[in-house]
């Protein structure tokens, strides 16, 4: 995923659920949300299952805030994801660089940042499966788009999406979480990142076109998705 150190006008998109912790396994919470997402947001039925909601796994899985007490975790997973990425063909999308520091601070300082975890470190410790951003408000980026966009209503942009490569599908989970959270996600990616385009059309999502980066000199074109919630029944 892209890196943009932009500042967003916060005209916020409130989630159906409070987003502080979501369970992903079974039980009352997490058939709640399956039942609503289906019902109220046209999510597909097939696509929270497959990414773990109303799994045989009570509470095991769940999308929590992060907290600088994740900051460590991380930041090596923001290392792996950039070897990973330079290791199959895109090595500029990232660089050596970003997402940088101070900008991962300001996610979990504003409450942007989000982790996937479950209880399979040991002695059933937490361990973090997957990492993102999501920024609600209108992101300068997005303003301008060779192309068109679904629509022009609130939405959050998604972004800076890594895993820590202990869990396979992970970033499918927390894109179809972020679509039955908040019903209108927005999210781009390197024309050179193969894999994430995969899991991004693969989640359902619309390529609307091609947006320009506003931080770099180079290197500056992504392809932009989105996803409606309703989509999935329009």
């Amino acid at each position: 995923m892209r890196v943009s150190e932009h500042v967003h006008r916060d005209t916020r998109i409130a989630p159906r659920h409070t987003p502080r912790t979501m369970p992903l396994g079974a039980g009352t919470v997490a058939s709640d949300i399956v039942r609503e997402a289906v019902a109220v947001h046209g999510v597909a039925a097939d696509d929270l299952r497959a990414c773990g909601l109303g799994a045989h796994d009570p509470g095991r899985r769940r999308i929590r805030v992060a907290t600088m007490g994740d900051f460590a975790a991380m930041q090596r997973n923001y290392a792996r994801a950039r070897t990973v990425m330079a290791a199959n063909g895109n090595p500029t999308q990232w660089g050596s660089t970003f997402p940088r520091e101070r900008v991962v601070r300001e996610d979990i300082a504003q409450g942007r940042a989000r982790v996937l975890v479950d209880r399979g470190g040991p002695e059933g410790g937490e361990r973090i499966l997957a990492q993102f951003a999501v920024c609600p408000g209108v992101d300068p980026t997005y303003v301008h788009i060779d192309g068109a966009w679904l629509d022009d209503g609130p939405y959050v942009a998604m972004h800076r999406v890594a895993s820590s490569g202990l869990e396979r599908r992970v970033a499918r989970e927390c894109l179809l979480w972020a679509v039955a959270t908040y019903r209108n996600v927005r999210i781009d990616t390197h024309p050179n990142n193969a894999g994430m385009r995969h899991v991004i059309e693969g989640c359902g999502f619309t390529r609307c076109g091609c947006i320009t980066l506003l931080d770099r000199e180079r290197d500056l074109t992504r392809i932009a998705y989105q996803r409606r919630a309703s989509s999935a029944t329009d």
